[in-house]
């Protein structure tokens, strides 16, 4: 994973030994640690690939159902973190609350809201592309449980990669579709699965 040689070329620089058990203590704190193997394959190599794909990029061709997607699946994520108190009700419940949430949010997008804002959107193409990849590597920095934003100096050094790949697959995706963005995706992400293997074999 490219993250592990930013981290290794960020710990050579820095010679202050706070800085560095600071670094190391954010390092330890990545939240796909914490998975057991299988949990970690299919969140790496399948759901972090397709869904954030879809999420990120899949309305950059400005597209009607594929917009819709983009548009319910950012309406899902903000009401599952929102509603984060909704957890106490019965898991049947609570997966009946998103789904109807995706769905209202899919055909409230696709039957009133494409007419009216991909006209505005198109108008921006280049600076949705630049501000999508920023946002895709800016997020990934809640990845590591233990940062606050008194780590903020760390924030380049921990979310370069991803920023690099929310240009490179942006840009894959508009070029050759957004199954080869997936299928880049998935193949970024195949390196610390193989690592991970590697260290515990």
């Amino acid at each position: 994973m490219s993250t592990v040689l930013v981290f290794t070329i960020a710990l050579l620089i820095i010679s202050k030994t706070d800085y560095k058990s600071e670094l190391q203590a954010l390092m330890k704190s990545y939240s796909l640690n914490d998975l057991n193997p299988v949990r970690f394959l299919i969140s790496a190599l399948l759901l972090a690939p397709v869904l954030e794909e879809l999420f990120f990029r899949g309305f950059l061709t400005f597209t009607r159902i594929l917009s819709s997607v983009s548009f319910a699946l950012f309406v899902f994520a903000l009401v599952t973190i929102c509603c984060k108190g909704l957890l106490v009700l019965p898991s049947v419940y609570f997966i009946v609350l998103r789904i109807s949430v995706f769905m209202g949010a899919f055909l409230l997008f696709y039957t009133y809201l494409y007419l009216n804002v991909i006209p505005i959107l198109e108008r921006w193409r280049e600076l949705i592309y630049i501000f999508v990849a920023l946002l895709f590597g800016l997020v990934h920095i809640f990845n590591y449980t233990s940062f606050t934003f008194s780590h903020f100096y760390w924030i380049p050094v921990l979310v370069f990669p991803q920023l690099v790949y929310g240009f490179t697959f942006g840009y894959i995706r508009l070029k050759n579709g957004l199954i080869w963005s997936i299928l880049l995706h998935m193949a970024t992400n195949m390196v610390p699965v193989l690592l991970r293997v590697f260290i515990r074999s």
